[in-house]
């Protein structure tokens, strides 16, 4: 599923001007390639793992949502199909932590606040797995 960076993010016919999308990539869409400083993928790991410790909540829209007490958000990804395999390497992706716990990538997304709070981002799950390529 794509969604251009940087543009806000829309579900349904409504538009969320102040939730920015990044990272959303598919197959046949060009994207930037390189080098991920190691000190940023593990912060990205320990964020994406989060998942496993979320308190369920339901949040203003009447939807129930899991909350990190830092406001970040993750929350099941609205999408028709199967959430759970890469869109670029078609295969179901886990991630294990340290305890053993297994989490499957692309089945929720988050939204982390902006340092100023003015706006957040949204991206899959799947981000961790696309800037540290599993084997």
């Amino acid at each position: 599923m794509h969604y251009e960076d940087l543009k806000s993010y829309k579900l349904g016919d409504k538009i969320y001007p102040n939730i920015i999308n990044i990272g959303w990539l598919d197959k046949g869409i060009d994207f930037n390639q390189g080098d991920m400083i190691q000190k940023l993928t593990d912060k990205l790991f320990k964020l994406t793992m989060l998942d496993l410790d979320q308190k369920l909540i339901k949040n203003e829209f009447g939807h129930y949502v899991y909350m990190h007490p830092n406001n970040i958000i993750m929350h099941d990804m609205h999408m028709r199909g199967s959430p759970f395999e890469c869109p670029l390497c078609g295969k179901k992706i886990d991630l294990i932590d340290e305890y053993g716990r297994v989490m499957t990538l692309g089945r929720n997304e988050m939204h982390i606040p902006a340092v100023d709070g003015e706006y957040s981002f949204d991206f899959s799950t799947l981000f961790y797995h696309y800037i540290k390529p599993l084997s």
